[in-house]
């Protein structure tokens, strides 16, 4: 990835070509920083992306579920992300050193995309929940350790260990799976509005940051299958734009959904750090009567007019 003038991009063409895959060379409009931009806000979706697993995965195992099947069923599902498969092995090897990738090295990349954020007076609320689990990590000396050892954070035991109560003995491990798979999707489904409407904020191409992510390890199906329709509508203004047609959830439905997620974990004393952001998020647009449009339009909530 590089930006710059267009003399400049020109001149060191030849030499980019020679250093990297020429079908993976993505030369970003803009101007000298805009490449720096467009790596930046991918890293919201890492970043995000990176805890949802852990969360996804601890919630899994503290209702008991087989976590082998619990992650096949969520790679088979609309709650994929490149970045669950990628850590979730080691969450079930609990492999955590030496690390794949420190927790150290995506603590940094949130931490210039907050600051960014702060700069720009841009809200990012699930990438500053996301950093600040991180700093949590950080100061229990998991730094050093893989980014994917986070799930310790939401256990009190090992992943692999069940802890069985009376209160959840009877469990049904089909409704158990649907909640684990509503939360990433419900989570998937904000973070790539955050990350859209950020890009946007910063005057990114959006088509070729939509190209950037579904390549690359910010990747999910709901970023595939909603980012298109976040892209292309978000800034139309009027709400009768945004009412269902042909799309399978609304507003409601996945207010619904997650406020069901959320409720099942405080059942169980389980915390849901993006959970609970993204809930909010969905509520907010609820609130502002966006309850039967596509959820998608959820984009709209960083819209300084709604």
């Amino acid at each position: 990835m590089a930006a710059g003038s267009d003399k400049a991009i020109e001149a060191a063409k030849f030499l980019l070509e020679e250093m990297s895959d020429t079908s993976k060379l993505t030369i970003v409009p803009g101007g000298i920083g805009a490449g720096s931009d467009m790596k930046m806000v991918h890293q919201v979706l890492a970043a995000i992306h990176i805890l949802a697993a852990s969360e996804a995965m601890g919630l899994a195992s503290r209702l008991n579920m087989d976590m082998l099947q619990a992650r096949a069923l969520i790679l088979n599902s609309e709650a994929w992300s490149f970045m669950h498969e990628n850590r979730s092995p080691r969450m079930l090897e609990e492999r955590y050193t030496p690390p794949t990738s420190a927790l150290t090295i995506i603590l940094k990349d949130a931490g210039i995309v907050t600051t960014m954020a702060r700069l720009q007076r841009f809200p990012t609320p699930l990438t500053s929940t996301a950093e600040q689990v991180y700093l949590s990590g950080l100061l229990r000396g998991m730094g050093p350790e893989d980014d994917a050892g986070l799930i310790r954070l939401y256990l009190s035991e090992p992943s692999s260990q069940p802890v069985l109560n009376l209160k959840e003995a009877k469990r049904d491990s089909v409704s158990d799976m649907k909640l684990v798979i509503s939360l990433l999707m419900g989570i998937h489904l904000c973070a790539a509005a955050e990350s859209i409407a950020f890009a946007d904020h910063l005057r990114l191409n959006l088509s070729q940051f939509s190209n950037v992510v579904n390549s690359a390890a910010g990747g999910s199906w709901m970023f595939r299958d909603r980012g298109p329709r976040m892209i292309e509508k978000h800034q139309k203004l009027e709400k009768t734009e945004w009412i269902m047609q042909d799309r399978p959830n609304t507003i409601e439905e996945s207010v619904d959904s997650m406020s069901a997620v959320v409720q099942a974990a405080r059942d169980i004393d389980y915390p849901l750090y993006l959970g609970n952001t993204a809930l909010n998020i969905l509520l907010t647009m609820k609130h502002r009567g966006w309850e039967d449009c596509a959820d998608e339009s959820v984009v709209r909530f960083w819209d300084k007019q709604v």
